[in-house]
């Protein structure tokens, strides 16, 4: 399971705190703000801070370490969850919007609740045939699904890019170390995705080479001059939102309410299909247990056409009526298939049309009329059941039980 930002931040502020303070450090810079090479500068210096090799390795193994103990909490009503971080944390623009205080909690229970949305998704089976009940919702889901996908990363990255502006716009008096205002863009914008390829679940929606343009326009502002003056924020916001492309908190909030119903219409037609697929293997199988035909199937079937219908008990044997269920039949076989051809003339007519001298019982020497393509229409195809070839029947028994029937032709070509 995925880290928490708060949990990010704690190992930054702590493990990890001296490498950050070399990567802040004004002290040490080649140049200054007004000289030309600044950002070459500290696009290296952030870079080289990426890239090393050993402070990878101890977040790598420090996530590694907290996801084999972190266990999602199942008692949880998402639904529920969402209304609460719409009311307390995430709110409407009009009534505070974001809450500074809660936003590490909150974005850790969205986090939560993502997660169980994807899995939910992962384990609702999607394909089915066009003709099964499921197939419709089962169609709505993977699209809605895809939306929802698109939704949680827009207010993923618009409500951390709000939490750090609300860092940034702190005035000197009140506003945080550079230090650990990047100890907060590490947690809310890690360098690496260390889940990537992992059997855990990644929920990171943007690159890594997006990450780092977020966080060299951030650290170019902490290390630029007069950081916190109107300009600078400006500037600063200008650049976030215009040039890195991330959501402002109003754009982010209306995704946010637009992925809460789209979340769910998932819940609820995942649950639906979930049902319907149950539902349909049980019918399966206990409608193959009723066609499958015993040994003594063929007894009965026998008796059934000789007009002395047995019941199940007289025919089975002691040993095996204990262990089998009894199959159904009816009292009598159903009516002889009419064997005449749908949309065709009988086959008393027939042979007026290919032998006049047959059909008029006249001289077998007349001339026949020959009339071309009307070879078949004497003839019948028949189509037998497929369970009636383990069956020990004549055709005149299959057809009398309906197991046999003439193949019907729809359109008369002469």
């Amino acid at each position: 399971m995925p880290l928490t930002p708060q949990e990010y931040l704690e190992w930054w502020l702590t493990s990890s705190l001296d490498p950050l303070k070399e990567l802040t450090d004004t002290e040490t810079l080649e140049c200054t703000p007004q000289q030309v090479g600044f950002e070459q500068t500290i696009q290296r210096r952030l870079r080289a801070f990426d890239n090393d090799v050993d402070l990878r390795e101890a977040l790598r193994l420090h996530v590694k370490r907290l996801s084999f103990r972190k266990v999602s909490d199942l008692s949880v009503n998402p639904r529920n969850k969402l209304r609460e971080l719409t009311l307390t944390v995430f709110k409407k623009p009009e009534d505070g919007g974001l809450d500074p205080k809660g936003v590490m909690q909150g974005l850790s229970e969205l986090n939560i609740v993502e997660l169980r949305r994807r899995r939910l998704v992962a384990e609702t089976p999607l394909t089915f045939k066009p003709n099964h009940p499921a197939f419709g919702s089962a169609a709505m889901i993977q699209e809605l699904n895809k939306k929802a996908t698109e939704k949680f990363g827009q207010f993923h990255m618009g409500f951390r890019a709000s939490m750090v502006l609300e860092e940034l716009k702190q005035q000197r008096a009140t506003r945080k170390p550079s230090v650990e205002i990047m100890a907060v863009v590490n947690a809310l914008f890690p360098a690496h995705d260390l889940l990537k390829n992992s059997e855990d679940v990644s929920l990171v929606p943007y690159t890594e080479a997006f990450l780092f343009c977020v966080r060299f326009t951030i650290l170019c502002h902490l290390l630029g001059e007069n950081p916190s003056n109107e300009k600078q924020q400006a500037l600063i916001q200008e650049k976030l939102f215009i040039w890195c492309s991330l959501p402002k908190y109003q754009q982010a909030y209306k995704a946010f309410t637009q992925y809460i119903e789209e979340f769910k219409t998932i819940e609820t037609l995942c649950f639906n299909v979930l049902q319907l697929a149950q539902n349909r293997s049980v019918r399966r199988r206990s409608g193959s247990s009723r066609s499958s035909f015993s040994p003594n199937s063929v007894v009965m079937v026998k008796s059934i056409l000789k007009g002395s219908p047995q019941s199940p008990r007289e025919v089975e044997d002691p040993a095996e009526s204990r262990r089998s269920a009894s199959p159904e039949f009816v009292a009598s076989a159903p009516p002889v298939p009419n064997p005449l051809l749908k949309g065709l003339p009988g086959r008393e007519v027939s042979p007026s049309k290919t032998d006049g001298a047959a059909f008029a019982f006249d001289d077998p020497s007349a001339p026949k009329l020959r009339v071309e393509h009307t070879s078949t229409l004497s003839k019948t195809i028949f189509d037998q059941h497929p369970l009636a070839k383990d069956l020990n029947l004549d055709s005149r028994e299959k057809a009398q039980l309906g197991l046999l029937l003439p193949k019907q032709k729809n359109c008369r070509k002469f």
